[in-house]
């Protein structure tokens, strides 16, 4: 039970939290200042996604431009979790990681079922994970890549969806209240020298590069695209 004392004014208590997290910024090492680093490459390279989706792939199309738009959240949600992780808040930061997973696979699902999209827009649909994981790795959904793509998958679908449903099952955890990754509830969760920072920047990153192979698994021009103009993007940690 917590000791009572005498009660700050909150004013100080905020200002005490800003100048903490401040210092964990600027504590920072030079191999999690690399990762932080590559993880706005990432983010960068899907928002340029997004650009190209709208330019070139879209036409009028609303339920399409929405999906493609729905990129700048996610680029909004890991350029959170890249802030709040530097800053030591690993709970919320793997909580908006959760969120961006989520969009990401959300945005490659809806594209190709429009009604999903419009309940999910309109009608209060609640999308199920595990049901459009297990969609973008059917069998019929790699025929749909086939026919509209005029070639066979380059990546393996079943490889990506294994890797999206992992990384979920890993986030959910701190979502649903479970701490087996993070540091004891003590002033070291918040230090990101005793926090094992570094760990959590990696999922960081295999998060944006599931995310990323499963937008140039369904539009195969996106990956010359990000070689060309953002180099290194895609590589895992």
């Amino acid at each position: 039970m917590r000791a009572m004392g005498t009660r700050q004014p909150v004013s100080v208590l905020l200002t005490a939290l800003h100048e903490k997290f401040g210092q964990n910024l600027k504590a920072l090492q030079s191999n999690a200042t690399i990762r932080l680093d590559r993880i706005d490459l990432n983010s960068r390279a899907i928002d340029g996604i997004g650009t190209e989706l709208l330019s070139k792939h879209c036409d009028s199309n609303k339920q399409k431009t929405a999906c493609a738009q729905l990129l700048d959240e996610i680029f909004a949600d890991f350029s959170q979790s890249m802030y709040l992780l530097s800053i030591g808040l690993l709970v919320p930061a793997r909580m908006v990681l959760r969120r961006g997973l989520e969009l990401g696979l959300a945005v490659v699902y809806m594209w190709d079922i429009p009604h999903e999209y419009w309940g999910w827009k309109l009608h209060g649909l609640q999308l199920s994970f595990s049901e459009m994981a297990a969609h973008c790795s059917s069998e019929y959904y790699i025929s749909h890549l086939a026919n509209v793509n005029g070639c066979p998958a380059a990546v393996e679908p079943n490889q990506i969806s294994t890797e999206l449903k992992r990384l979920y099952a890993a986030l959910s955890n701190t979502v649903h209240g479970r701490y087996d990754e993070l540091p004891p509830l003590s002033p070291e969760r918040y230090s990101s020298d005793q926090n094992k920072i570094d760990d959590h920047l990696k999922m960081a990153i295999q998060v944006q590069v599931a995310i990323i192979n499963l937008l140039c698994l369904r539009f195969p021009e996106m990956q010359t695209y990000i070689q060309a103009n953002f180099p290194g993007a895609t590589r895992v940690a």
